[in-house]
């Protein structure tokens, strides 16, 4: 172990078995990755076929004049 290991480790071990004080927060960020990742999977990817002409249309243009499609 190095010497800034060894330096770390008395405040590391005294914090062994309390509580994470952002806990809650920890898991509501979890339940809401857990559920986009979900959404994700379910999706068609942007490149997949039979995924095109889907994406509703914007009234903004892009640099070439032609409307873009909306983002997901």
């Amino acid at each position: 172990m190095s010497e800034a290991n060894e330096w770390r480790l008395p405040a590391f071990e005294a914090r062994l078995g309390q509580t994470f004080p952002d806990a809650a927060l920890l898991e509501d960020k979890l339940q809401l990755l857990a559920a986009l990742e979900e959404e994700l999977a379910n999706s068609k990817g942007e490149f997949e076929p039979g995924n095109d002409g889907e994406a509703p249309v914007t009234d903004r243009e892009g640099i070439d004049g032609k409307p873009l499609s909306q983002a997901a």
